[in-house]
């Protein structure tokens, strides 16, 4: 994955990714490969590494509430 980012031009910041091994039909995910055979206890690397590398969004807690919908169903009823 890293040889192919850095064809496609990524730059150092984008290179710097975690690599998480997982398995969502058998339900782990693990930050070291495994032996064969040997799987993770659960999803949590992949939850802990969004926490750690992924921002929170910049909000006014004291602003009124505001919520974007997007509806991507049609119904001939409501029409």
């Amino acid at each position: 994955m890293f040889d192919l980012m850095a064809s496609l031009g990524a730059t150092d910041a984008q290179l710097d990714f975690p690599v998480i091994y997982a398995s969502a039909r058998q339900s782990w995910a693990s930050n070291t490969l495994p032996e064969p055979g040997q799987v993770g206890e659960s999803v949590g690397p992949i939850l802990d590494a969004l926490l750690a590398r992924v921002q929170p969004p910049a909000v006014d807690i004291t602003a009124a509430f505001s919520m974007g919908v997007a509806m991507i169903e049609r119904d001939s009823y409501v029409e």
